[in-house]
């Protein structure tokens, strides 16, 4: 069970880390717009192979949900298990008067496993 000791300790540490010059810091050398091999960081656009990529795994992603709706709309919900998040998302596809088929569930770690999937080497993030 975390104490609020235990928890207090780790805001702080999160707290060191995504201060000014910290790694988790937008300018950090550890950020994507940071590393020069997959990002210019002078005009401040990724390179043509990593734009290649995410075009690839977008097309791939949108391929793979043709009936999800393409009207820049989200609903976009957060919450520890059991807060109410599904009750709310069932809810507001009712009010849109949408089916909840013609919405996609954004997951990172479905992003993050894919190359995995794809064997050795995957898609070299």
């Amino acid at each position: 069970m975390t104490t609020d000791a235990h928890a207090a300790g780790h805001r702080a540490h999160l707290e060191h880390l995504c201060a000014d010059g910290g790694p988790l810091t937008a300018h950090s050398r550890y950020a994507t717009t940071q590393n020069p091999e997959w990002f210019n960081v002078k005009r401040q656009q990724p390179r043509q192979e990593r734009r290649a990529l995410h075009n690839e795994i977008l097309a791939a992603f949108v391929a793979a949900h043709p009936d999800v709706l393409r009207n820049r709309k989200a609903i976009v919900l957060a919450g520890p298990p059991g807060a109410g998040k599904s009750t709310a998302q069932d809810t507001l596809i009712a009010q849109t008067r949408t089916r909840p088929e013609q919405w996609l569930s954004i997951n990172p770690d479905d992003f993050k496993d894919e190359p995995a999937a794809d064997g050795p080497g995957g898609w070299q993030l």
